[in-house]
């Protein structure tokens, strides 16, 4: 039952992993909004790293265009591209089906025999040639991906060196981040719960972002813009929540609190935040697509090794060794089927929608600006967005 028992073990993993996968992929998606939005900070005094800043962010966002310019639709698209092998797989199974019973009734059928690896030979390469294609996408990931970390790393430091000046309140400026992170955090639950319903339903998922914005003592500031999944065609996110309005809150009270030295820090502190945020991310989608390549090579390895036993001078081929096998074959079949139905509401499609939302709105008022604005792939949106910003 070697074949069966990778699948049936596949099954178990992919339950866990697949809706994980999807699940960050949207959420690099959403943190690419974030990113794609960030503009050469403002500041009211420049302070030594300032150029330095600057021309670390446009790294950062460089890195993050040619990222998700190559890899938004090979990741997005990936549970698909394992579906679309279900029928090749089948039709494989059900051919090898067909010889083993041969061999069920005459155990020394040869060309049966031949005919039984030959379609286990061809299951073999198509499960070796899908696992190599997720390593390519994988190798394309941690290549696109790799500058990030480093990257965003850089930025924070220079960050941390306004906020290390004498004239910086720094125990407000830890404040004020952690109630910015506090809402984004509760944020993110919000478009958790989204990505959930999308996955649910098979569903077209609308992401957009969520402006924060807060009356300071030198005008409004807008700390940030959080790209988020707004909604789905029949449930749109409800950004008014008491806890949410309590986070809200204490930023206003904050804000109006600080001076300039104290605002420019807090600023650089929370971009380089949401620069972390996205390396994290593509990092988190890489353990996924280690798990899922492991998961291939498991079903390979068991595969290969029943051909190996046929090919074997020791094999002792009797009418219970080729029973086996069938049993083997159709347990894969059943097992196989529930792999298939796992990935099936993954097959997500992701639009984007450039209503402008902030922090109160309840789920009726996000739903009649999105209606108002202008909904495009997410691509378009986001090349939209980098030019502006």
């Amino acid at each position: 039952m070697k074949i069966s028992n990778s699948i049936k073990k596949a099954k178990m993993s992919l339950r866990d992993v697949a809706t994980d996968y999807m699940t960050n992929v949207i959420t690099v998606d959403q943190y690419s909004i974030s990113v794609a939005s960030l503009s050469d900070p403002v500041l009211h005094y420049t302070f030594d790293g300032y150029n330095d800043y600057v021309a670390q962010l446009k790294a950062v966002k460089e890195s993050a265009i040619v990222f998700d310019d190559k890899l938004f639709l090979p990741l997005q698209n990936l549970p698909g591209q394992i579906l679309g092998y279900n029928d090749t797989f089948v039709d494989a199974v059900n051919s090898a089906l067909f010889d083993a019973n041969k061999l069920l009734s005459d155990p020394t059928n040869e060309v049966a025999k031949e005919d039984l690896v030959y379609y286990l030979t061809a299951l073999l390469n198509r499960v070796t040639g899908f696992k190599n294609e997720v390593v390519t996408l994988y190798d394309s990931l941690v290549s696109y991906s790799s500058d990030l970390p480093n990257q965003s790393a850089e930025l924070k430091a220079l960050a941390d060196t306004a906020y290390n000046q004498e004239q910086v309140d720094q125990e407000m400026v830890t404040q004020l981040t952690n109630e910015i992170n506090d809402l984004k955090s509760e944020i993110k639950s919000l478009t958790n719960q989204v990505i959930a319903l999308a996955i649910t339903d098979a569903a077209c998922i609308i992401l957009g972002g969520i402006a924060v914005i807060a009356a300071g003592p030198f005008g409004a500031i807008t700390w940030i813009f959080l790209g988020a999944a707004i909604g789905i065609s029949t449930y749109y996110i409800a950004i008014d929540s008491k806890k949410i309005q309590v986070d809200k809150a204490l930023i206003e009270v904050d804000s109006q609190a600080i001076d300039g030295y104290t605002e420019d820090a807090t600023t650089l502190e929370v971009q380089s935040d949401q620069c972390l945020d996205l390396s994290n991310c593509a990092i988190a989608v890489q353990e996924n697509m280690t798990a899922l390549i492991n998961i291939w090579s498991e079903i390979e390895s068991a595969i290969t090794e029943t051909l190996n036993d046929l090919n074997s001078a020791k094999t002792d081929f009797t009418a219970e060794y080729w029973q086996g096998v069938i049993d083997d074959l159709n347990a894969s079949l059943e097992d196989w089927n529930a792999l298939m139905e796992i990935l099936t509401p993954l097959q997500i499609s992701v639009q984007a929608n450039n209503a402008s939302l902030t922090i109160g709105m309840s789920s009726s008022e996000v739903e009649t600006a999105v209606n108002n604005a202008q909904t495009t792939d997410f691509q378009t949106y986001l090349n939209n967005l980098y030019s502006v910003a």
